[in-house]
């Protein structure tokens, strides 16, 4: 992996459960990890092969490995520019080393960020 073609910034999103006052409990998704990463989007043909099995991956994040990332699975996020990216599955490492990135399939538009932050 090229380190140029890692140039988003992107936050890894823990989901927590938040208890209020009252008791009550609440998912809530705090900040886990920054990283650089490169963000690409599926192409059309793989998008067509994957809507025939029934998937919902359309886009790649790839990051540099990091032992902290090993967690990481379909329960945490993605942020990136004001977009939430949802991870379906876990990382994959590379074929060499095991040790050098890490790519994530992912779906956009789960949600927006409310307050768009610069990561």
């Amino acid at each position: 992996m090229e380190i140029g073609k890692l140039r988003h910034r992107i936050e890894f999103l823990k989901k927590e459960l938040v208890q209020t006052k009252t008791g009550n409990l609440y998912e809530k998704y705090t900040p886990y990890k920054k990283a650089y990463a490169s963000i690409v989007d599926v192409s059309v043909k793989d998008f067509i092969q994957s809507q025939s099995q029934q998937s919902e991956i359309t886009t790649r994040i790839t990051t540099r490995y990091n032992k902290l990332l090993e967690v990481v699975d379909n329960s945490y996020r993605i942020a990136h520019n004001g977009e939430i990216y949802s991870i379906v599955g876990e990382g994959l490492r590379d074929t060499h080393s095991r040790r050098e990135y890490i790519t994530f399939a992912c779906k956009r538009g789960v949600e927006k960020l409310r307050k768009t932050k610069s990561l």
